[in-house]
């Protein structure tokens, strides 16, 4: 078989699809999808988010700032749920940490900001670069020092993670909801 699997039209067109249900169900807009958490389930909520990021991605298309947080928590929770922190920063995932951190500072989280700081006390100066090679290339320098199990000190965060869990869908949900209001599910055509 040759090219990509499902074909791009066809996934598209899975997804374009479900847009009509979502907008039927929430409304089209970011702030209408995300008020609705007291009348849904969150899984619904993120079922709708992300399946517009899904969608642009695949047609290459650039997100918005609110879609770029909801892509940033998508892959925090796949990536440091799946394998932690220390895998989180060694893949693209990590890319998007600052991201993150403004999600649980608009959002009002208040312990994640703090403890997410913590584990960014690994990297010189607290910051981690935004580029995967730099920042593993600080992550090696960090694993020359002699008094630093870098393994260990990610574990230790990965604990603390388990017990606030940070960003909270809450947190997420007022981050969000502190973004302008956009018309979020996009308008296609009836095929």
């Amino acid at each position: 078989m040759d090219g990509p699997y499902p074909p791009p039209t066809f996934a598209a067109s899975i997804y374009e699809r479900q847009f009509r249900r979502f907008s039927e169900r929430f409304g089209p807009s970011l702030h209408d999808i995300v008020s609705s958490h007291g009348s849904c389930s969150d899984d619904d909520i993120w079922s709708a988010l992300n399946s517009v990021v899904y969608w642009k991605t695949e047609r290459n298309e650039d997100l918005t700032k609110s879609q770029w947080m909801v892509a940033a928590c998508a892959e925090f929770y796949m990536a440091v749920n799946s394998s932690g922190f220390q895998r989180y920063f060694e893949t693209r995932a990590g890319n998007a940490w600052p991201s993150i951190y403004e999600i649980l500072q608009l959002g009002g989280d208040s312990t994640g900001p703090t403890a997410f700081s913590k584990v960014l006390d690994v990297f010189p100066k607290g910051k981690p670069s935004t580029h995967l090679e730099h920042r593993l290339d600080q992550l090696d320098s960090s694993k020359m020092s002699p008094q630093v199990n870098l393994a260990e000190v990610f574990r230790r965060h990965d604990d603390i993670r388990c017990t606030l869990d940070y960003p909270s869908n809450e947190t997420v949900w007022r981050a969000l909801l502190a973004q302008p209001d956009e018309r979020y599910i996009p308008r296609v055509p009836r095929r």
